[in-house]
């Protein structure tokens, strides 16, 4: 995570434009989260509630690195819908889309096998485009560490309601089952979140 992002001008806006737009950048990503391009290339990398047009995956893989896409309203006429819309999303759309992956679901009911990720990004998607229930919160959580492979780290970018403590519950449960858990708030309330998977080798030490 980078360490200047406290209070620095540019930083507020990576996190006004998180909130506010609803297809991020590669670079609004990296910003906030601070992660290497290294992190990501060779890796299985998913991008959890990401926008119909999926700018993140697209500015990665410009740069070698590919993201499943995983949004409940990525069906095949959403992404037309989207492509229409301007003239570069839908030149972007027909260049990228056979070498992207995208699939149509929500995350408390992954379509991923077990450990089968290496990293994996929510950015205001969970909890805020959930039902408000605890227990969605907590299969959603429980269905993200199922996926991550042993080692395999989340990020995660939100801004708790107030008087809202199911993702604190929750991530104080994930402490005690084998997770490194770092929270951090910035001046505008949003907490970032980082979500290790400890290996087999880690847990027996």
């Amino acid at each position: 995570m980078t360490e200047d992002y406290l209070g620095v001008e540019h930083m507020r806006e990576l996190f006004k434009k998180a909130n506010t737009m609803s297809d991020r950048s590669y670079e609004v990503y990296q910003g906030i989260f601070g992660f290497s391009d290294s992190e990501l290339k060779n890796k299985v990398v998913v991008d959890l509630g990401s926008g119909v047009t999926q700018k993140f995956a697209r500015d990665a893989l410009r740069k070698g690195i590919k993201i499943i896409s995983i949004n409940p309203e990525l069906t095949k006429h959403d992404l037309r819908e989207a492509g229409k819309n301007s003239t570069f999303e839908n030149i972007a759309s027909k260049i990228y889309r056979k070498k992207r992956e995208s699939l149509a679901a929500d995350s408390y009911n992954l379509p991923l096998a077990d450990e089968s990720v290496d990293v994996l990004f929510s950015v205001m998607a969970v909890p805020h485009y959930l039902p408000e229930e605890e227990t969605s919160i907590q299969q959603s959580f429980d269905e993200m560490i199922r996926v991550l492979k042993g080692n395999g780290k989340m990020y995660l970018l939100y801004h708790p309601k107030e008087g809202d403590t199911l993702v604190r519950t929750n991530l104080d449960r994930l402490r005690t089952e084998n997770m490194d858990v770092g929270t951090v708030t910035t001046p505008e309330g949003y907490e970032i979140v980082t979500i290790e998977k400890r290996g087999l080798e880690s847990q027996q030490t």
